[in-house]
């Protein structure tokens, strides 16, 4: 066998992938023919794809200094810089085959690839067309122009040409994945879903598939096969970011919280710069209250990246946490950004809301109705502001979007029947069902009596612990305690809305107090009790069942009554129940309490006490409506911007004569509104005496 005919043997065996026989006749006819610049090219290739960089390098170098015209030679050596990561000196190298044969398809094709590499992707745009013209139809330039295309946002020109390569070639998975996110970014979802499902078909295991698909599915609201598609993915690649993202954005979107902040803190584990996943956190801690947490989450994944819609959510937490001018801050930043949206004039809204500030909120709660009239939460706000201002007509319209403002289709609980539309309710049976709070049922129960006196037949649906006080109401003849069954009735209304069906305002309001009355048996075995020494006998009401940590809503604690104490003549029990009742165990020094609450067992039982004593002070809870509803004297505690029903700027309450109104002067000063209440029991006693 002469040189010719072993090259050639050798040139077979590289062609076929045979790399270590080929080598091996490369090498010995080398030694035959040592300056032979055909053998050091092909050795020097050879080396390249068998790993031997350095090797390749010096091979392909001998062989360019034997020939340096060779264009060939060239592209080749700038082949092996790229394969040792060494691009910017493959370009150069590129670029100098270029000026020996500006038609070589090598030299263009992988010029274009190594741009790529930098990022440079309309260059490499140029150089991957320039490659086809020479060369057409080729699978790997039309799969990898694509790719370039698609990654400098050329999505639609990008989809085109990976098509025609799919023509070409359609089992490879790489390309369906490429054209799979270049439809994502056009928004053609279907199209997307089907692209990754093609890869997926391909190459079940391919991790990048898997998560991609996973990531849009959750979004269109398949969130089972997401989850399944991101822990097959993660399976394959467990230090995956964008994995882990996809899992707890999928995990979330089932209101998995735990798991999802657990999968979305692995996921910045791994990528701390990654701020879909420090947004998606953010809001994860959100629904979790954790309004700390969300805060500085939300601030890591802005300093990664600025977004209108993150500052609107730390906006939201900072609210949460009483932190109002950070908040308001948050949300200008948010609207500079180009959020407009309907929420964020809400959310405005509800700050101004809560720092007095009544117009304002009034305003923005407008402009989000007029970006949006059909916004429930807008609507709910805006009614209440109404109503505090003692806009009953249009107030209740807002209230009545209380259902959709918290989640409920319908106020009508019992789908079998409509509801009462204010109409003549004689001899109708109308259900009324206490859907709020106890201090709501206490205050509109109010309106039973009228409804008798129209002649309707009402039915109370009631919370067990109302049962036994509204057997008090004057013409209630049925209370229902769900789950009870429910009796037959024609129409119903949720007890709430009985505000707007009667067509209530400051004029008319329904104020016949007493409308409740304690048990005589029950309110018998606390007259022996109860001291019988002269002294002034007062109930006291510090905080609500579950109390408020905002500033702006926080009860004062049983502490901040302790200047009661000094006032001669004076007897105190606690009326308190839930959890700061605790607060009597270690009373403030000089405030004495008597605490019987162990026994109060309802409010029957409450009332019973209530109906021993001269007077009830209490901050904003169900008992002030019941010692309201009971016509007992009765001093409440606001705070500076009361709920609606207080109104505003007036010590009285066209709800309940017997009531006189303490409010703070500003956000967080209980201490001016209890020296008033001092002054005025010092002046009582100095009456009585």
């Amino acid at each position: 066998m002469n040189l010719q005919e072993a090259l050639d043997l050798a040139v077979q065996h590289h062609q076929a992938g045979r790399l270590r026989e080929a080598e091996g006749i490369y090498r010995q006819v080398l030694l035959a023919d040592p300056n032979s610049p055909q053998v050091l090219h092909l050795l020097g290739v050879l080396s390249s794809q068998m790993g031997q960089g350095e090797a390749a390098l010096n091979f392909i170098r001998r062989a360019i200094t034997l020939n340096p015209t060779a264009a060939q030679y060239h592209a080749s050596l700038g082949a092996a810089l790229a394969t040792l990561g060494r691009i910017p000196d493959a370009i150069e190298v590129y670029l100098r085959a270029l000026v020996l044969q500006p038609d070589l398809l090598d030299a263009h094709a992988n010029l274009g690839l190594a741009l790529m590499k930098l990022g440079r992707f309309e260059l490499a745009i140029e150089s991957l067309q320039t490659a086809l013209r020479i060369g057409p139809n080729s699978f790997k330039l039309l799969d990898a122009l694509g790719s370039a295309l698609s990654q400098a946002g050329r999505h639609e020109h990008a989809i085109e040409i990976l098509q025609q390569a799919l023509v070409i070639q359609a089992d490879f998975a790489p390309t369906h994945l490429t054209l799979g996110n270049a439809l994502m970014k056009l928004n053609r979802l279907d199209e997307a879903v089907a692209a990754y499902r093609a890869a997926l078909a391909i190459r079940p295991e391919y991790p990048e598939a898997l998560r991609n698909l996973s990531g849009l599915l959750s979004e269109r609201g398949a969130v089972d096969e997401a989850i399944d598609l991101a822990r097959r993915s993660l399976s394959l690649q467990p230090d995956s970011a964008d994995a882990w993202c996809n899992l707890g954005r999928a995990l979330h979107r089932q209101n998995r919280l735990d798991e999802a902040a657990d999968a979305l803190r692995r996921a910045l584990a791994l990528e701390s710069r990654l701020p879909q996943a420090g947004s998606e956190l953010g809001e994860v801690l959100l629904k979790m209250k954790a309004f700390d947490e969300a805060i500085e989450t939300f601030n890591q994944s802005l300093e990664i990246e600025p977004s209108a819609i993150v500052h609107y959510r730390k906006a939201i937490a900072l609210l949460q946490r009483g932190r109002r001018k950070e908040a308001i801050a948050a949300c200008l930043k948010a609207q500079s950004l180009g959020f407009a949206d309907h929420k964020l004039f809400n959310t405005l809204g509800e700050i101004h809301h809560q720092t007095g500030e009544i117009d304002k909120a009034i305003d923005f709660f407008s402009l989000a109705l007029a970006i949006q009239p059909d916004f429930p939460p807008a609507r709910w706000n805006l009614g209440l502001l109404q109503l505090l201002k003692g806009e009953f007509r249009q107030g209740w319209l807002g209230y009545e979007a209380r259902w959709k403002a918290n989640g409920l289709a319908t106020p009508a609980r019992y789908l079998h029947r409509g509801l009462w539309d204010g109409s003549d309710p004689k001899d109708r049976r109308i259900l009324l069902d206490c859907e709020q709070g106890f201090g709501d049922c206490i205050q509109f129960v109010r309106y039973v009596p009228l409804m008798v006196q129209r002649g309707g037949k009402p039915i109370v649906t009631a919370y067990p612990e109302l049962r036994r006080l509204f057997r008090s109401v004057p013409c209630l003849d049925e209370i229902i305690c769900p789950p009870e069954e429910i009796p037959p009735f024609d129409v119903q209304s949720p007890l709430g809305s009985l505000g707007r069906l009667f067509e209530t305002t400051l004029q008319n309001i329904p104020a016949d107090v007493p409308y409740l009355f304690a048990d005589p048996v029950l309110a018998e075995r606390w007259r022996g009790r109860v001291p019988r020494d002269g002294r002034i006998k007062i109930g006291l009401v510090w905080s609500g069942e579950h109390g408020s940590k905002d500033s702006a809503t926080q009860p004062p604690a049983l502490a901040s009554l302790a200047p009661l104490g000094a006032v001669p003549n004076t007897w105190f029990c606690s009326l308190q129940k839930g959890p700061a009742a605790a607060e009597t165990v270690a009373p403030p020094e000089g405030l004495q309490i008597t605490d019987w609450t162990a026994e109060l067992q309802d409010f029957a039982d409450t009332a019973s006490l209530i109906a021993n004593l001269d007077l009830v002070i209490s901050s904003d809870t169900a008992v002030a409506h019941l010692a309201g509803a009971m016509g007992k004297p009765l001093w409440l505690l606001l705070p500076f911007v009361p709920d609606w029903r207080w109104l505003l700027d007036r010590d009285d309450s066209p709800w309940y004569p017997s009531m006189r109104l303490f409010r703070q002067p500003k956000i967080g000063d209980w201490q001016s509104p209890i020296r008033r209440i001092c002054r005025e029991l010092r002046q009582k006693l100095k009456a009585a005496f």
